[in-house]
């Protein structure tokens, strides 16, 4: 017999362009030292394609992942 598992999803929150780059721009900040618009400014020009994914650089590969909302 099936087990149904009854959960609310909570609705997801959608954040405005304005939103998703102040966002992206705290967490560079917070997290590698630079303002948004800086850390994509190095990572377009290749200057971390070096960087390698791994525990020593989680907090860049976090930041990475997040370039959608510095967009």
């Amino acid at each position: 017999m099936a087990t149904v598992i009854k959960h609310k999803i909570p609705r997801p929150e959608v954040m405005s362009r304005e939103e998703a780059r102040r966002f992206f721009d705290e967490q560079a900040r917070a997290l590698v030292g630079l303002s948004g618009d800086e850390f994509l400014r190095r990572w377009d020009a290749g200057e971390y394609a070096d960087v390698a994914d791994d525990p020593a650089h989680a907090q860049m590969m976090y930041l990475a992942m997040l370039i959608p909302f510095g967009r």
